[in-house]
């Protein structure tokens, strides 16, 4: 899990701190069908972190203590 998380977060930094330029017109760091791509849904960074979403939230059921300090760690 811990790997998720760091990167989501890097990940978030990294579209906060650059311009829209990279991420749309130069697809930068990830070329937009990695993320997402409409003909295969189920591919991606996108549906990856929806697994790993539903497997925390769902299948290993953390105590809500553990899931405030996950959320809420900032």
């Amino acid at each position: 899990m811990l790997p998720i998380i760091v990167l989501c977060r890097v990940y978030a930094t990294y579209l906060n701190t650059t311009p829209d330029t990279h991420t749309h017109r130069q697809q930068r760091p990830l070329p937009l069908d990695q993320l997402y791509n409409p003909d295969s849904p189920a591919a991606g960074l996108l549906s990856l972190l929806k697994f790993a979403l539903w497997q925390v939230l769902w299948v290993e059921s953390p105590s809500s203590e553990c899931l405030v300090a996950i959320c809420c760690s900032t």
